[in-house]
């Protein structure tokens, strides 16, 4: 038996099982902070899809290509056989994930350090573990992360009973300058039409275009912004409307609307300033009140 332990990592777009039925889920301009629905199981068949090390990402060809959006994701595993053939026990497992931008020597993004530890165990015991050990983090194209061109890299640090495996992965970041894409101060939380799509600006300036899934809604009333929880009637019992690009309608939100707000702000509209993975995002009220507030962006769904 071995301590020595050997870490799987990969880092690259997406995540992808390797085996049936292939799963994957693509971080490569998706909603802030996604969310995955993924099993033990698949975890534990998957990887990042690497580009290669060093590879190239020019944000101009991502989909979306314009800021507030995922860019990259960093997949850590310790297989259950390697962390089991460790002969002592006690023994713990660590596993931190470190992201740079160039020239800088503190991390703008730390993952972890996550633990596991087999406890101490007697004679003829056969605790064990029984999953792998896995982490994995992904950052995005946002003030703060990925902001700006150049070398950026992940810093992945495993540590086992006996040693310490430290590897650096290297990405050059291309047309990834953010101030460049900002529309202007007092651009924020403006809504349009813009031929078939919902075009918004958010809370940051940085235009969004939402296509729907289907063009066909009420013919006779372009221009229509509505929301429906009811489908199939009632398309009019929230909406704002417009008739052209030049004609916009700003309506302002009372100021005794905040988030977390109890009062029923049934179908009002806006963008946060900052907040996390709700950057980006064109939040709404639906009939039933601020209680169940709904997000929508145009992030590529993970796919």
């Amino acid at each position: 038996m071995s301590s020595t332990i050997t870490p799987i990592n990969s880092v690259g777009k997406k995540l992808k099982m390797l085996v049936s039925p292939f799963t994957e889920f693509n971080y490569h301009g998706s909603s802030l902070n996604p969310l995955y629905l993924f099993s033990t199981a698949q975890l534990e068949e998957m990887a990042a899809v690497v580009t290669g090390d060093p590879f190239t990402l020019d944000l101009s060809l991502m989909s979306p290509n314009h800021p507030n959006h995922e860019v990259v994701v960093c997949f850590t595993q310790l297989t259950k056989e390697d962390m089991n053939n460790s002969p002592l026990r006690p023994s713990t497992y660590t596993i931190k994930q470190e992201w740079f931008r160039p020239g800088e020597g503190t991390p703008f993004f730390t993952w972890g350090p996550f633990s596991q530890t087999l406890p101490f165990c007697g004679p003829g015991c056969t605790f064990n573990f029984t999953n792998d050990f896995i982490a994995w983090s992904f950052v995005g194209w946002v003030n703060g992360e990925i902001d700006q061109n150049g070398d950026h890299f992940v810093r992945v640090t495993v540590t086992g009973p006996t040693n310490t495996v430290v590897e650096d992965y290297h990405f050059t970041i291309e047309n990834g300058t953010i101030s460049t894409h900002r529309r202007g101060a007092g651009s924020e939380g403006h809504v349009w039409i813009e031929g078939n799509n919902l075009h918004y600006i958010d809370g940051e300036q940085f235009e969004h275009s939402i296509i729907p899934a289907s063009a066909d809604i009420i013919a006779s009333d372009p221009g229509y912004f509505y929301i429906d929880t009811a489908l199939g009637s009632g398309f009019r019992k929230a909406r704002l409307s417009w008739t052209s690009d030049t004609n916009r309608v700003n309506h302002s939100i009372p100021a005794t609307f905040s988030v977390g707000n109890t009062a029923n702000f049934t179908g009002y509209v806006w963008t946060a300033v900052t907040g996390g993975g709700q950057r980006g995002a064109l939040l709404f009220t639906p009939e039933t009140g601020f209680g169940n507030s709904r997000r929508m962006d145009d992030g590529n769904g993970g796919t």
